[in-house]
């Protein structure tokens, strides 16, 4: 929704949005009658390039509503055109994400070392299954990735949930700039911005002192930017002063924020004691020269 009109000398532009996004992730390999697809195990092995079972990164589910409003306004003053404006976004985000839930993730990479556990995994000469090398089964277990079945990656609440809440992050824009028309063909331009950010940093949690005894300043808590101040100069020039060419240049400073994605894998190994909706995945690593037989004995 927006509205633009004009009071004297002055213009205004004001604008409110309104936004909802949503993103799922499921599998549909699991039931389904592809090979090895109800193993009951996901399998990869690097080397033939192979993969089975579910989808490790299901279920998940990402969601984000903004609520924004802005507002845009000019003044002509003689050979000056100010330009200023204020914007405000409220972001909150969530997410769940289960992974290595549904099945157990296990890996293997093959080489001269594997195949040749393939070839004697029940004995001498003999193979657990048939086929030797060319069953997946007969190769050796080499690490098992096991989730615990939970998916929140935050402790925070957020759209009625207890929690997988990202922010809410608060987003405040502000800038003030001139365009002066020195010259009939020559026009400078110039301004300065405010940006800041409340939600994207996780500046909320504590110092990590095993991190700061390991190296200094790497456990600090992370700075929260609140003096992101960004200047930003121009110019056009007309030479031949016919209006047919345009030389232009400018530089300035520009702030960007930290994507959601950091703080999804960032907040979950943060806090001292760790809630126990949180999602955590186990690796495990078998002593794999014994025989596997999949998927129960081992």
């Amino acid at each position: 929704m927006g509205a633009d009109f004009d009071t004297g000398t002055f213009t205004h532009s004001v604008r409110f949005e309104y936004l909802k996004f949503e993103n799922q992730i499921v599998d549909e390999t699991k039931g389904s009658n592809l090979p090895l697809a109800n193993l009951g195990l996901e399998l990869f092995m690097n080397g033939p390039g192979l993969a089975t079972g579910a989808n490790l990164l299901a279920p998940q589910t990402t969601a984000q509503s903004n609520h924004q409003v802005k507002y845009d306004g000019t003044k002509t003053v003689r050979s000056h055109i100010i330009r200023y404006g204020v914007a405000l976004n409220h972001i909150q985000g969530f997410t769940f994400e289960a992974f290595f839930s549904i099945q157990p993730f296990d890996a293997t990479n093959v080489g001269s070392l594997e195949e040749s556990f393939a070839v004697n995994s029940c004995g001498a000469g003999t193979s657990c299954f048939p086929g030797g090398i060319s069953n997946p089964l007969n190769y050796p277990v080499e690490f098992v990735i096991v989730g615990n079945g939970l998916g929140y990656f935050s402790e925070l609440p957020a759209f009625g949930l207890p929690a997988g809440g990202l922010g809410p992050d608060n987003r405040l824009g502000a800038y003030i700039g001139d365009g002066w028309k020195i010259k009939p063909n020559f026009t400078l331009t110039y301004g300065l911005r405010y940006v800041r950010d409340t939600g994207r940093t996780d500046s909320d949690l504590q110092a990590i002192p095993q991190l700061n005894a390991l190296v200094p300043g790497l456990g600090n808590s992370v700075r929260q930017p609140n003096t992101n101040l960004a200047p930003q100069v121009g110019f056009a020039w007309d030479p031949s002063n016919k209006g047919k060419t345009s030389i232009r240049g400018g530089v300035g400073l520009f702030f960007e924020n930290s994507i959601w994605n950091n703080l999804f894998f960032d907040r979950p190994l943060r806090p001292p004691e760790a809630p126990s909706t949180l999602s955590r995945s186990l690796v495990v690593v078998p002593e794999w020269h014994f025989p596997c037989r999949y998927p129960t004995e081992r």
